[in-house]
C-alpha cells in the first residue's frame, strides 16, 4: 500500500517472491475528465502471467476499496486496443478517443455486471 488508507492505493499480485501484476487507485488519470473519481491505474500484469484472471482480481480489489471508500463508481482508460477486454470483464464504455484513449466507468457494488 502507498498509504495507511485512502487513496492512492497500490496492489501488487504475487506468488512468493514471484511478482505477478500491480495496479493503482487514484484520484485522476485523464486531465481531460477531472469529473471523474477515482480511477484504477497502471493496471500491469507481467506477460508470463496472463490470462490468469490476476487483472480482473486486482480490479476487484481496487473495486473494493473503492466502495469502503464509499465511492459508487471507479473509472478506467485504456487504449482502443483493449475495449473488448474491459467489456467482457463488466466495464462500460463511457467515452472514446478521449486523447486517445476510451473512458470506461463500473460500480463498486456486486456482481461486477451491475454497472
Amino acid at each position: 500500500m502507498i498509504a495507511d488508507a485512502g487513496i492512492p492505493l497500490a496492489v501488487v499480485a504475487h506468488e512468493g517472491g514471484t511478482y505477478l501484476g500491480s495496479a493503482l487507485l487514484i484520484e485522476s488519470d485523464l486531465d481531460a475528465r477531472p469529473q471523474y473519481a477515482p480511477w484504477i491505474a497502471a493496471l500491469w500484469v507481467d506477460d508470463v502471467h496472463r490470462r490468469q484472471g490476476i487483472a480482473a482480481a486486482l480490479m476487484q480489489h481496487l473495486r473494493d476499496e473503492a466502495r469502503k471508500l464509499s465511492h459508487a463508481r471507479v473509472y478506467l482508460c485504456a487504449e482502443p486496443k483493449v475495449t473488448p477486454y474491459y467489456l467482457a470483464n463488466g466495464w462500460t464504455q463511457i467515452e472514446s478517443d478521449v486523447g486517445g484513449l476510451n473512458v470506461f466507468v463500473m460500480n463498486t457494488s456486486h456482481p461486477a455486471q451491475d454497472t
